[in-house]
């Protein structure tokens, strides 16, 4: 990034001068605020380990003659924080104009590590985090404060978002962007999800002025082919002729292809032994591990590629319309935005049909706008006018070379009964029906299966697709929705907020209301029981009807019946879609709604396992979680991994993504250890990479993730580290499911 050397030169002038903790209160408006340099005896006190082992240390990592901060994670750490809590918050607001987080961390771990931040002043917080090479040691640093901070990009990384200079910056990943520097008041420092244990050293964490910025170090963001226009890196596409020797040099790699040994038609384990032949893929138990049959009967895992379409490839410009439908009035509404590319074709450009108009954007600067894909632009400069059938069967040979056995969720209609690699379908459940909140909606607030009309809607929405499937066998099965809110374990008012909220609308307003109160008048009888059940004083059930407000801790009999309710809502939520998908599609696979770690609850994945023919859940970490595995055991159904990716920075994207590596090579090698974590579980039947093309650079248009998540570039370049170690491991596959 533009003057990240001058950053990492201030970096390294103040620490040769930092000296010993200073005040946490009315700190001065220094180049640097030192907040930990860890010398002395003792670890200050307000330093939590949070069940980690941590230690004073020297050595590796550790200035000579200074003493540091040792961490230790064990295997399978989960959101466990070495965090710093001061008593009093820091204030810091004399510190004048753009102002980061600085500290030094050395990992002496075998693995790269990716470490998350949390920074919290009075009533925000913002997560961010960082890949660190095995046994890398360096100064990271996150923003804090400044002109650049206080932007709406509409993009989740910005530009210095990777290893240049000394200084290397955390990648944004939630939050607010620009904290309170006056109510600064804990850091926390986590690891989720790793396969490995890990030890890292921590020293001189420290609050630190840096160079000023603005937009104008935007302007000329991207190039024509929507790639980064002031970086380099081998391979990089300079001209159309570059796509089209790329595409030439594949077709002649993928040519000389041998195909996967051992392989039935559908891409089963041909090797193996062969079942029952059903004509379509089921689940079943084979030596006490969870499978799936593929329609000739040979034992099948579902090695998947999730979103290979063409939807969200699309990012914002910047325009407008005046007139939508006609495209008339065009006019531009963010300079910001429209400034970050250094071209975008002109009305009467070929490559102009691949503008498009969000009508609806979730996260942005913008809630609505023109979009343009530069990648189906660089698609029709590399295939020409016939690019989308040849994007068809080059897909189609991707996935076949590479070893996978299927398409992914939100499968492109395109590769519909297409008669060599198996797919999932998708349902989104559109309608007008009541909804329920959980108080944390991310994407909005989820349906009310209780509502005469959802069951209406579901009904409508399944019956979309089927025809579109015609009973095809190639089909596994079918998603249903996405990563609901449904709320989190991590406590109570989250795992309960649905009961929480509903309990507190009237009837008349709420259909899932007026089920828990029929619920509750079952389970107690006279409002008197449950007034001593809940420690409550309602004066009558009509009162109850009109809203219960729940307030302080959850516990005793209340606890338990905001468990049974919220159960209740997700089974009638689920065996609503079961039964529509199996009127409908009664010989494919009901597979879920993809369960996001973040948005889900034991009560909610009780439910999905009793109705779900395959339990779906969306997991971004290292692999799969020991605590997970005793989940699964206690519900002892088969299951399938949605979600997962790794990214790097070093290809000219922005942002890594949600679970981070090193470099290209690295993601191949976390690619490979999270599948075998899932072969190596006897209740997982698959597990679907997201997502077949990065993100756009400058952010896809609903949310502005620029991640660098794809088995392809924008440009349509396979990543090949990615691709040779996916292959190696697929070669395996059946091999270490069944065999090892």
């Amino acid at each position: 990034m533009r003057g990240i050397l001058l950053f990492a030169a201030i970096l390294l002038m103040i620490l040769a001068g930092c000296g010993t903790q200073q005040s946490p209160q009315q700190l001065s408006a220094e180049k640097s605020v030192l907040l930990y340099g860890f010398e002395g005896n003792e670890i200050p006190a307000e330093v939590v380990a949070e069940d980690l082992s941590f230690e004073h240390t020297t050595g590796k990592g550790v200035r000579a003659g200074r003493q540091a901060l040792k961490a230790h994670y064990p295997q399978d750490t989960l959101y466990k924080k070495v965090a710093f809590e001061p008593e009093q918050p820091w204030d810091l607001s004399s510190l004048t104009g753009p102002s980061a987080i600085a500290l030094e961390i050395t990992n002496l771990s075998a693995d790269s590590t990716q470490l998350w931040m949390v920074l919290k002043d009075e009533t925000q917080s913002v997560t961010s985090h960082i890949s660190i090479h095995a046994g890398a040691s360096g100064t990271y640093y996150m923003d804090l404060a400044g002109p650049r901070q206080q932007l709406d990009l509409g993009m989740t990384g910005w530009p210095g978002w990777g290893e240049t200079g000394d200084a290397i910056p955390f990648q944004y990943a939630w939050g607010t962007r620009e904290l309170d520097l006056a109510t600064l008041q804990y850091i926390g420092l986590y690891i989720k999800g790793n396969i490995t244990e890990r030890t890292l050293v921590f020293d001189q964490i420290r609050i630190v002025s840096r160079p000023e910025s603005d937009a104008t170090d935007l302007k000329g963001l991207v190039n024509r082919y929507g790639k980064s226009a002031d970086r380099d890196w081998p391979g990089k596409v300079k001209s159309d002729q570059d796509l089209k020797d790329q595409a030439a040099q594949e077709w002649k790699e993928l040519e000389q292809s041998d195909s996967m040994a051992g392989r039935s038609k559908y891409g089963g384990w041909a090797d193996g032994p062969q079942l029952e032949a059903t004509g379509y893929f089921r689940a079943q138990k084979y030596q006490e591990k969870w499978t799936l049959v593929d329609p000739e009967g040979y034992l099948f895992f579902a090695a998947g590629i999730a979103n290979s379409r063409f939807s969200n490839t699309a990012t914002v410009t910047g325009a407008a319309y005046e007139n939508v439908s006609d495209k008339t009035g065009k006019h531009v509404v963010s300079e910001l935005r429209r400034d970050l590319f250094e071209w975008l074709p002109e009305s009467a450009d070929p490559l102009a049909e691949h503008y498009g108009y969000a009508t609806s954007i979730h996260t942005g600067p913008l809630k609505h706008g023109e979009t343009y894909s530069f990648y189906k632009a660089n698609l029709q400069r590399k295939y020409g006018e016939d690019y989308l059938n040849i994007w068809r069967e080059v897909t189609l040979d991707r996935l076949q070379h590479w070893g996978f056995t299927c398409f992914g969720n939100w499968t492109d209609e395109r590769f519909f009964n297409n008669g060599r690699v198996p797919y999932f379908a998708h349902v989104w459940i559109r309608g007008e029906y009541q909804r329920v909140s959980t108080g944390n909606d991310y994407w909005g607030p989820i349906h009310d299966p209780f509502d005469p009309k959802f069951k209406t809607s579901v009904a409508t929405s399944v019956a979309g697709i089927t025809d579109q499937l015609d009973g095809d066998p190639w089909c596994v099965g079918i998603f249903v929705d996405n990563e609901i809110s449904w709320g989190s374990y991590s406590h109570d008012p989250m795992r309960f907020g649905i009961v929480i909220n509903t309990l507190g609308r009237p009837t008349e307003e709420s259909s899932a209301k007026a089920a828990f109160v029929i619920m509750l008048k079952q389970r107690y009888s006279i409002i008197e029981a449950l007034n001593t059940a809940w420690e409550a004083e309602l004066e009558s059930w009509d009162d109850l009807a009109q809203g219960f407000e729940h307030t302080g801790e959850l516990t005793g009999k209340r606890r338990e019946d905001f468990k049974i309710l919220s159960e209740a809502l997700a089974e009638k939520y689920f065996k609503v879609v079961r039964d529509a998908v199996k009127e409908r599609m009664p010989n494919h696979l009901y597979c879920g709604a993809r369960l996001a770690d973040w948005g889900m609850t034991p009560e909610v994945a009780r439910a999905a396992a009793k109705y779900t023919d395959v339990c779906s859940y969306n997991m971004y970490t290292e692999g799969l979680p020991g605590h997970f595995g005793e989940w699964l055991a206690e519900l002892d159904r088969p299951a399938i991994l949605g979600e997962f990716h790794f990214g790097a920075t070093d290809r000219g994207m922005f942002h890594g993504g949600i679970c981070t590596a090193a470099n290209q090579t690295e993601r191949g090698v976390k690619y490979a250890n999270y599948v075998r974590s899932v072969l190596e579980s006897p209740y997982f039947v698959g597990a679907h990479w997201f997502q077949y093309v990065d993100s756009p650079t400058t952010g896809r248009a609903i949310d502005g993730e620029n991640y660098n998540s794809g088995f392809v570039s924008v440009t349509d370049k396979p990543y090949k580290e990615l691709v040779h170690a996916a292959r190696e491991l697929h070669s395996r596959l059946y091999d270490i499911r069944f065999q090892e």
